[in-house]
């Protein structure tokens, strides 16, 4: 699809998608909207101190993180119910993580995903998550052959996941939108190719507008399909730099508008570049998204 079709199909279904809800209350009630942090947003400071990092972040009002960095079944040094009592005795819960899945963790003869991958995805399970996510995609997968391979191992990953009672997903940055296949975004065939009840997306909002498309614009294309948001602002369109909620170019009151629309259950504010500091920084990001929403 070229991006002038696009623009085009997209207008339409919006008249078709007008008559859905759209506000929070759809998904929350009157219940204040939990807001979650990836916790590559502290790098930094996790490095130094986990502890005193975590205990940081929850007192801003975080209800979640999302986690990385998963090594040999643990997170920043610690197990998976290690993990999960450290969070929870700070009133929070690791309701997501990132983890690598590429096609050589996938056999094409067996069609199964790998023993290493199962591992984590159990691992996740232990520490309560409800999603894990692939991060990234290979520069080596970024053609139609190892595409179709992908989309079969995220399937694969799903089911595995769905047994394990969590859901799997995928998160975006801007090349899904800049490299085409068979003339249409990579995002496309991602959408296209992955079965709905086992695979769901996490759409990072900077990476959106960064590829130069408006991310509603996809939830009206694909309803349903975006769990997970990353809620991070971009600095400029011309520099992928991002910045503090607010103070960029990302239509945040427009995505949350249309949250259910794409099927947005949860917002993970991230954060790459700093002014005063990855801490005191993701505690001003939070202050500027808790008054956008409810």
């Amino acid at each position: 699809m070229k991006r002038r079709d696009f623009i085009k199909y997209s207008s339409a279904l919006a008249a078709s998608a007008a008559f859905m809800p759209s506000s929070l209350l759809d998904i929350y009630g009157d219940k204040k909207t939990p807001l979650g942090l990836q916790l590559w947003s502290v790098r930094d400071a996790m490095q130094k101190d986990a502890m005193g990092t975590l205990k940081s972040i929850s007192k801003f009002g975080f209800s979640y993180v999302e986690a990385f960095g998963y090594n040999e079944g643990k997170w920043f040094g610690m197990a998976p119910l290690e993990m999960k009592k450290t969070l929870a005795d700070l009133g929070m819960k690791q309701r997501s993580g990132h983890q690598m899945l590429t096609t050589k963790d996938y056999d094409t003869v067996k069609k199964d995903i790998s023993d290493d991958a199962k591992k984590a995805i159990d691992a996740a399970a232990i520490v309560g998550q409800q999603y894990i996510i692939c991060p990234y995609m290979a520069d080596t997968d970024r053609n139609k052959e190892s595409l179709k391979v992908l989309c079969e191992a995220f399937n694969k990953a799903g089911e595995y996941a769905k047994k394990a009672g969590m859901r799997y997903g995928y998160h975006n940055h801007d090349f899904e939108f800049t490299t085409r296949i068979d003339d249409a975004p990579l995002f496309n065939f991602l959408l296209n190719n992955t079965d709905p009840k086992l695979v769901c997306f996490e759409m990072d909002m900077c990476w959106v507008v960064r590829g130069k498309y408006n991310p509603v614009d996809w939830f009206k294309l694909y309803p349903g399909r975006f769990e997970l948001a990353h809620m991070k602002d971009l600095a400029t369109q011309d520099k992928s730099e991002s910045c503090i909620i607010g103070n960029g170019i990302v239509d945040f009151k427009q995505i949350i508008n249309n949250a259910k629309v794409g099927g947005l259950k949860n917002f993970i504010i991230e954060l790459e570049h700093y002014k005063a500091g990855s801490v005191e920084d993701v505690g001003v990001c939070y202050k500027n998204l808790r008054k956008m929403i409810v």
